[in-house]
């Protein structure tokens, strides 16, 4: 998983072998070279060890202050990006998630959807399931339209 900050100044990478880093372009040009599967971005700000399960999903929150993993092991955990430390977990999933997209335009509100066939709204900020439902379908992924 490779994905940029919303902001555009730090990147992040996540790796099978369960860990997460973060990266820094101190001088604002990025050079990627994915098709040869190397990247060189810069500094690299941090590294977290996730455990066991591999990264299946990262993602920046809309304000760049947090990021969200998902994992093999079923945890959804929200690190503080700056601080470099787990802000909060979340359940419900049993089986691996699959997306985490955030809304267009309530930033607050995320969406996760697991191989267990749970669909998930989350204010993400407290913790706490919006709503969510149980399909009996396997989705490999999924999202908000523009306008949410």
């Amino acid at each position: 998983i490779v994905e940029y900050s919303n902001g555009g100044n730090r990147i992040m990478t996540g790796s099978e072998d369960g860990s997460l880093r973060l990266w820094i372009r101190p001088d604002g040009i990025t050079r990627a070279a994915m098709q040869r599967h190397y990247v060189y971005y810069g500094k690299m700000l941090m590294s977290l060890e996730l455990g066991e399960g591999k990264v299946v999903q990262a993602r920046w929150t809309p304000d760049d202050r947090h990021i969200v993993t998902s994992d093999h092991n079923n945890r959804i955990i929200i690190w503080d990006s700056f601080e470099c430390q787990p802000h909060r977990e979340l359940y419900l999933h049993y089986r691996g998630v699959n997306v985490i997209k955030f809304h267009p335009t309530d930033k607050r509100i995320m969406l996760t959807i697991g191989q267990d066939g749970y669909v998930a709204l989350w204010d993400y900020m407290n913790g706490t399931s919006v709503k969510h439902f149980k399909t009996s379908r396997q989705f490999e992924d999924g999202g908000f339209t523009k306008d949410g």
